[in-house]
This record gives structure tokens, sequence and C-alpha cells, in this order.
């Protein structure tokens, strides 16, 4: 398994119109893309700073988000932030989950 983390900072006053925007058509086109694995927004609304945690099934997932999908939708809210989104990729060595019981289910390693 794969993360991209991608950090923005929005302009002051944008917060609500970004969540927005990623619930209606971000997180949608994001759902569409082979290997997605599920994202997560942590959101700053003093600072406006928004992280973004995305899975992906595989490196060549996550490569291939990059030209498709990704490229576009930051075109379309680029007006909404204050400079240029920041990205990284990992590979994902250890997830901890909670399994039906409340216990804790480990993958990886």
């Amino acid at each position: 398994m794969f993360a991209r983390v991608t950090t923005i900072q929005l302009q002051p006053g944008r917060m609500d119109e970004f969540l927005h925007f990623f619930q209606d058509s971000i997180a949608p086109a994001a759902a569409a893309q082979p290997g997605f694995g599920g994202i997560t927004l942590m959101t700053d609304l003093q600072l406006g700073k928004i992280v973004a945690f995305g899975l992906w099934d595989s490196e060549a997932d996550l490569l291939a988000s990059e030209s498709a999908y990704y490229q576009a939708k930051l075109a379309e809210v680029r007006g909404l932030l204050a400079g240029p989104p920041q990205r990284e990729a990992y590979e994902v060595s250890l997830q901890v989950e909670l399994n039906e019981q409340g216990l804790a289910r480990i993958r990886g390693i």
C-alpha cells in the first residue's frame, strides 16, 4: 500500500468552500480511480491548512493518479489556494485497524 500526503494552504475564509468542493467533486473522482484505498482530510480552521492523506493499493496506482484526476482537480481549486500544494509519497509499512470485536489488527511487516 502507498500513501500520498498533500498539504494545502488556503486563502483566508475559503475552508468551507474547499470542503464542499472536495466532498462533491474531488472525493467521487478519487474513488473512481483504480487502486484507490480511501482518503482522510485533516484541517486547521484557524490557519486555513489542510493535510490530505490518501491511500493507494500500489505505487503504480498512486503514480497513475498523479497525471489523471489529481492534476485536473487541482486546477479546479487553484483559485482557493494561497500557494502550491506540497506533495509527498510514502510506502505504508504498518497499519493498525480495529476489528469488529474492538481489538487491534496490525497489517504490515
